[in-house]
């Protein structure tokens, strides 16, 4: 279930057009990946909104603060991935014998320039495979009590998937032959395609996770705890608007016997930075 933030909220907390263009998702938006922070941007406009969820996401990015384990993969590899997953047309399948001269006068086949492509697509993704398989075996037992356990499962099922393990233990240093390619871009980019897209939003949602918590790390934030609703209670401690770089704190407390509370200062003095601080 997710709430669905309207655009005058948007606007009034400056969460995607702050003034100077520092907005609060600029602050969080450090992601490796277009496709996480795409991902990112989802997340701030449709907020989680039932106590399990929220919590088993803020245990996952806490999670990440102290893992230490790199992003695996860099974002011009991605992007390789991406271009080549786009093209689904059925005619740049690659013949499974190798293209003779005659092939190539008759214009049957794919030109080399698209051969090349292909089997450069062919080769990111594999190292795609396998670096998320690396991944896997080194977090497996780390997150054993941790929601992000069952992300991991679904990665692992995908990476179990026959002929995955084979193109993972694909020696990288090798240049794959012709026919290597020809197989494997069959698998990837039309058999297995859906579990591949599967496969990057996965990755996607890891690199807004690690990119949350070295951003978290970075600037001293902390990780709060939803309550049950029955109790009508919030309790911030040391509330500040994470835009500013000398910000002054707050304390707030609001139950269900003490619900109202009256905001009065000088002008100036604040009270609309810590509305908004409140609201974010």
């Amino acid at each position: 279930m997710y709430f669905e933030t309207d655009n005058q909220t948007l606007e009034d907390l400056d969460i995607f057009n702050g003034r100077g263009g520092h907005s609060i998702y600029s602050i969080f938006n450090k992601t490796a990946t277009r496709g996480g922070a795409s991902i990112l941007e989802e997340m701030f406009r449709y907020p989680l909104a039932t106590i399990e969820d929220i919590n088993n996401r803020v245990q996952i990015i806490r999670f990440f603060t102290t893992a230490d384990i790199p992003f695996p993969l860099e974002q011009g590899s991605i992007d390789i991935v991406e271009h080549y997953l786009g093209n689904t047309d059925e005619r740049s399948k690659l013949p499974t014998q190798p293209i003779t001269i005659t092939k190539k006068i008759a214009g049957f086949v794919v030109t080399d320039n698209e051969y090349q492509a292909i089997h450069k697509g062919v080769v990111c993704l594999i190292e795609l495979l396998r670096r998320l398989h690396e991944f896997v075996t080194t977090i497996r037992d780390k997150v054993i009590d941790n929601p992000y356990a069952r992300d991991l499962e679904s990665i692992d099922k995908i990476l179990s998937t026959e002929g995955f393990s084979v193109m993972i233990k694909e020696n990288n240093k090798t240049k794959l032959s012709y026919a290597a390619v020809a197989e494997y871009d069959r698998s990837l980019r039309f058999t297995h395609r859906g579990m591949i897209i599967r496969l990057l939003k996965y990755l996607y949602y890891l690199d807004v996770y690690m990119t949350v918590a070295k951003v978290a790390v970075a600037k001293g934030f902390i990780f709060p705890t939803a309550l049950e609703k029955g109790q009508h209670a919030i309790h911030l401690k040391g509330l500040y608007h994470p835009q500013l770089t000398n910000p002054v704190a707050n304390d707030i407390s609001i139950y269900a016997e003490k619900n109202i509370i009256f905001l009065t200062g000088a002008n100036m003095a604040g009270k609309s930075t810590f509305m908004k601080s409140l609201g974010i």
